[in-house]
């Protein structure tokens, strides 16, 4: 909120649309401002704030009998000092936060706002902002899949396909239809066709919405929630592994490399770990022992135990464990120089890439193409494994147990599940695990063709829940066999969709870029 501003936007902290089918399917409309990000009642020496305590009695006063007029139900009103989620200002909008429930779908919550916000600057307080929210706009949303005996799907690929042609999707990085509410029980969520937008695009989406509504009133579907919401995938994390990749040209790029490609094979070395994540983990050991070793009650022992003097029996056990701890912390950062000193921690040279590109899928049947992005690695000889994935410990509950004692294997059906569960071993988040939705989604990315930016939609595979961050790509997917289904690739920020190439879609391209007849996973 860069500007004074009176606002009742439909969604959850960010500016989200919603078609009116959302908000009569949950009973009551959640509304709220774009980019809360404080819940300070006191915002303290803030522009026009010393002027308002001075009129605080009358101002609440007549606040809330705009609010009873109005018939708005609210149990708490409070000042709080805000700030954008996105672009946010050098200083925080002193704001006027009214809680209430939305019971009805009229125009009462903005007009009573901007009725307010004419009181507070009839007072003086011309730089506050005033806002209505439902606390159920602060909820976490879940995102289920959307079962096959549903209308939606049966018709969604072409639906999906009409939506992109009829809109101007310039500014969407996603459309997608799933489940979408508060409940963990999807039957209790609204069936929901979802955009998402880029963050920082300045747009009206009710047109956007209107005519996705038209779309689905059109094909019978007219009971199915739409919802246009701020959120953008986290970009790959290439230059992290190869410690060359900024010189790569933009013909490695665009067309990948070919086995025998020899100044790829000089210029791309692969590191795993990556000197930028010694480098982090480094800093965290350090502190870690440097909090042990130079704590007062730490020093105090050590320099009695030094001279022989009394120590009592209780602070003996917690010195020597400490001692234990800050040894094993001191050990792994040794490892970690020793590492990078022997360059120990290079994984091996590229052997072939796919470059960043888009092929036709064999395991989805549409007219747009799919993302591709893998590479094989000529791995050194001291850094071979046996292709576990229990790289972390211990192992947590929800992964399959088998992965303690069996490797990862070559898939025997292309076919995955109806919500089946599915997993990975991640560089960012580590073992997490989320839920297929068959119903394909639309990724929508800008490529360079031709020196020019356009904006392209891919169909991809795609996984709900809290499954990946920045920093996961590159992750293999595999489900509750060990059976690797995909190749990871993307992930939003904030929805929670992660996208992946499916595994035979990858053997199919690597077979075209090396010529080999087959492709398998080591068992």
């Amino acid at each position: 909120m860069s500007e004074t501003s009176v606002t009742e936007v439909y969604g959850r902290g960010d500016e989200c649309y919603a078609s009116p089918q959302i908000r009569i399917a949950g009973g009551r409309s959640p509304s709220s401002s774009d980019g809360r990000s404080s819940d300070d009642e006191y915002p303290g020496n803030l522009d026009g704030y010393d002027l308002f305590q001075q009129k605080a009695g009358d101002f609440y006063r007549g606040a809330n009998e705009i609010l009873e007029l109005a018939g708005i139900k609210s149990g708490h009103m409070a000042f709080s000092a805000f700030l954008s989620t996105y672009d946010p200002e050098i200083n925080p909008t002193v704001t006027s936060s009214i809680d209430a429930e939305k019971e009805r779908i009229d125009s009462s919550w903005i007009t009573a706002a901007r009725k307010v916000h004419a009181l507070l600057s009839e007072g003086g307080c011309v730089q506050f902002s005033v806002e209505i929210t439902d606390k159920a706009a602060f909820l976490p949303q879940k995102y289920h899949p959307v079962a096959r005996s549903h209308k939606i799907y049966p018709v969604w690929n072409t639906t999906l396909r009409r939506i992109l042609k009829e809109n101007d999707i310039q500014q969407w990085t996603s459309l997608g239809c799933y489940r979408v509410g508060t409940s963990d029980m999807a039957a209790e969520c609204p069936v929901t066709v979802m955009v998402t937008v880029d963050p920082y695009a300045h747009k009206d989406w009710r047109g956007t919405r209107d005519c996705i509504v038209q779309t689905l009133d059109e094909i019978g579907c007219s009971d199915i929630v739409v919802m246009i919401k701020k959120d953008m995938a986290n970009p790959p994390m290439v230059n992290a592994f190869f410690s060359n990749w900024v010189i790569a040209t933009d013909i490695w790029r665009k067309n990948g490399v070919k086995p025998g490609d020899q100044n790829a094979m000089k210029a791309l070395n692969f590191e795993q770990p990556s000197v930028e994540d010694m480098s982090i983990e480094s800093k965290r050991l350090n502190d870690q022992y440097q909090d042990i070793v130079k704590s007062p009650s730490f020093k105090v022992i050590k320099e009695a135990m030094k001279n022989d003097e009394l120590v009592f029996p209780r602070d003996r056990k917690i010195y020597d464990l400490n001692l234990q701890i800050a040894g094993h912390y001191e050990s792994q950062l040794n490892k970690l120089r020793g590492m990078k000193a022997n360059n120990s921690h290079s994984l091996g040279t590229i052997f072939a890439c796919s470059g960043e590109r888009v092929i036709e899928s064999t395991t989805i049947k549409d007219a747009r193409k799919t993302i591709i992005d893998w590479s094989l690695i000529s791995v050194h000889s001291t850094r071979l494994g046996n292709n576990m994935s229990n790289t972390y410990d211990p192992l947590p509950d929800f992964m399959p147990p088998a992965m303690n004692i069996v490797p990862l294997a070559h898939r025997r059906s292309h076919e995955i599940g109806e919500s089946a569960g599915l997993f990975k071993v991640g560089r960012g988040t580590g073992y997490t695990a989320g839920i297929y939705n068959s119903l394909r989604t639309a990724y929508i990315h800008t490529i360079s063709q031709g020196g020019k930016e356009t904006v392209d939609a891919t169909i991809e595979h795609n996984i709900l829940g809290d499954f990946s961050q920045e920093g996961d790509s590159g992750a293999l997917i595999f489900d509750r066999h060990l059976e690797v289904v995909g190749l990871l690739f993307a992930g939003h920020q904030r929805t929670g969709i992660t996208y992946f190439t499916h595994i035979e879609d990858v053997f199919h391209d690597i077979k075209r870029m090396t010529g080999a007849l087959d492709v398998r996973i080591k068992e």
